[in-house]
């Protein structure tokens, strides 16, 4: 936890622009859920178990959508400009307080809960001029919210004078009936009276759109609820400027993976980990900072070296993935159908156009983005492209129809061919995944169609174990073994070991989790490590663990939770560049049979309380 108004302004500001960056002017952020117990597989879309901290965090709206002008109407939807997007508060409301962490289950709750807990971010989302507002799945009170018409209609819309539009969950009318989409006519009578105005139907749209007219027609839905859902998509757009600038703005390219995003995500990183502890009673002082200079360090466990772990869910796909090469090998490989090659991707695609040929056709490669991440990405093999073809690459939307042309029929330029240049590319070490990423595709010139070429730009990303390579002396060998057997530790003199360990990524229900406990070999490599060497142990995660047992074996404990893209930023404040300053947003509970277990529950006794977090201070180190 962090409690810096201004750099959660800068998270906006930059995640707007990457955003925007793509062609879209819509981002389903910021989560302002209440998480009241981290059995819950989507806690770590929550900012905290105190509704004042989720509050606070509201401010990330001004980074999305910009700063309210001093005359700027109370309730009302507000984009700055073209370099900002819509927000979205969501999920409304108390999914975060579902009956044992359940996602989409039932939250059960008093009124003064409610409104006291659960409620109180959309106040401020709305004052600040939040756009929409998604609808949970979950339930209030054995009501589903996507046909709450007290909470949506007559709360949001009159008591609160929300004035933007409501939008749906993904298949959200489908799961009103049990089992989903049951009764669909019942589910989107249900929902639009409700006040939903905008629905999210990611296949069967025909049905959805022919069981809306229907019930309009035969009046169960009055014509009145359709203009109130319309008057509020267009109020919106209108706000984004979506009818005076309709197309992409390709002048904002360069701002997706740009450096002073970057470095925005790293210092958020930086303070958000939390010492929970530093040193043992057996010796004076603490552990931490490291010190850089040593003949050897050793760096052990199953997230020392894994992108895919540091991201978690939502990650390139939607439960996310592990490893490093995650913008190819995982884009790719795991989703390719032998019998069934990708198909051309237009939606917020990156479009490759060679001069026209006999025959023409288009293709697409598409470019996936997700918490910074990198991007899917595609080159051709040089041995399979013509060599009367001059290529290059252009990160430009296709919503720009003058640059629509077509490509040239039975082209070897598919998708798969493309992949398979790159992991070439990066197999002989020409080009390092870890280092590039493309630039541009466009067509080059004129004059010589001859030959192929590719441009790149440097897209730095770090895991924990570079980051510490990158961190310490010079002189310092740092050894890695993801999970050493005690005699390799204990004889290989070693100075010290740096552990991380934690949860494999997950998003939604598979995330829900009844023990909490640290996943496998976790508990072994810190036996194994923590009892033979002096050891710090760094926890990758998106809530509390059970960590326990294991807490008087480890010298150091740092919650690092899930620091994406930039490891290198664990580095710095474990080596002193910087101090640790974070804080519990949530209470680090002892045992799962002490859940819920909340600051201000009676019978309070947490390992490690809420608003807990050591600190240090930087160190100059010679």
């Amino acid at each position: 936890m962090f409690l810096d108004p201004d750099l959660i302004r800068r998270i906006g500001s930059a995640t707007a622009r990457e955003v925007r960056a793509t062609g879209i002017p819509y981002t389903f952020a910021p989560c302002v859920a209440v998480c009241r117990d981290p059995r819950w597989g989507r806690c770590y879309e929550s900012y905290s178990e105190d509704p004042k901290i989720v509050k606070m965090m509201t401010e990330i709206i001004s980074g999305l959508q910009g700063e309210l002008p001093n005359n700027s109407y109370f309730s009302h939807p507000y984009i700055e400009g073209k370099n900002k997007v819509a927000a979205c508060a969501k999920h409304y409301v108390g999914d975060g307080g579902t009956m044992k962490g359940i996602n989409e289950n039932d939250t059960i709750v008093t009124p003064r809960v409610l409104f006291g807990i659960h409620m109180p971010p959309y106040y401020i989302s709305i004052i600040k001029g939040v756009s929409t507002i998604m609808v949970s799945y979950s339930s209030v009170n054995g009501v589903k919210m996507h046909a709450n018409e007290r909470l949506v209609t007559r709360f949001l819309k009159k008591r609160l004078h929300f004035e933007g539009f409501v939008i749906s969950d993904w298949q959200g009318l489908d799961r009103i009936t049990s089992p989903p989409h049951a009764n669909y006519t019942y589910s989107i009578q249900a929902a639009i009276l409700a006040g939903i105005d905008m629905v999210m139907v990611p296949y069967n749209y025909p049905e959805f759109i022919d069981g809306l007219t229907d019930l309009v027609n035969k009046n169960v839905i009055p014509m009145s609820r359709i203009d109130d859902a319309v008057s509020r998509i267009l109020r919106v757009k209108f706000t984004l400027g979506l009818f005076e600038n309709p197309m992409a703005d390709n002048s904002l390219a360069d701002m997706l993976g740009a450096q002073e995003n970057r470095d925005i995500a790293r210092e958020a990183v930086r303070k958000s980990l939390v010492l929970l502890k530093n040193g043992k009673p057996t010796y004076a002082g603490g552990v931490l900072p490291l010190i850089k200079e040593q003949p050897k360090i050793l760096v052990v466990g199953t997230h020392a070296d894994n992108l895919g772990y540091q991201c978690g869910g939502w990650t390139i796909e939607w439960q996310g993935l592990s490893g490093n090469d995650l913008t190819i090998a995982r884009g790719v490989q795991q989703n390719r159908d032998p019998t069934n090659p990708p198909k051309p991707v237009r939606s917020g695609s990156t479009t490759v156009r060679p001069d026209a040929g006999d025959g023409r056709r288009r293709i697409s490669a598409s470019r996936t983005r997700k918490r910074r991440v990198g991007w899917r990405v595609f080159s051709p093999k040089p041995e399979e492209t013509r060599s009367n073809r001059d290529l290059s690459i252009s990160r430009r939307s296709f919503l720009d129809s003058e640059r629509s042309q077509p490509f040239p029929a039975r082209s070897q330029l598919d998708p798969w061919n493309l992949h398979r240049i790159w992991r070439d590319l990066t197999r002989s070490g020409k080009i390092s995944p870890n280092l590039m990423r493309f630039r541009q595709i466009r067509r080059k010139s004129s004059e010589n169609p001859a030959k192929i070429s590719l441009k790149f730009r440097r897209f730095r990303r770090t895991t924990i174990l570079q980051g510490i390579q990158e961190t310490v002396d010079p002189s310092t060998k740092v050894e890695f073994i993801e999970n050493p057997d005690p005699a390799t530790v204990r004889f290989s003199s070693f100075s010290y070991a740096i552990v991380v360990v934690g949860e494999k990524p997950y998003a939604e229900t598979n995330g829900d989790n009844m023990d909490l406990t640290l996943p496998d070999p976790g508990p072994s490599i810190i036996n194994n490590t923590c009892s033979n060497i002096k050891c710090v142990v760094v926890v990758i995660s998106g809530r509390p663990l059970v960590l326990e047992p294991y807490l008087e074996s480890m010298d150091g404990l740092v919650a690092a939770w899930l620091p994406g893209t930039e490891g290198k930023g664990v580095a710095e404040v474990l080596f002193g560049d910087y101090g640790f300053t974070g804080k519990l947003a949530r209470t680090w509970f002892r045992r799962v049979d002490q859940l819920p277990m909340n600051i201000g529950d009676p019978n309070y006794d947490p390992l490690f309380p809420f608003g807990y977090g050591l600190t240090t201070e930087p160190t100059v180190q010679t």
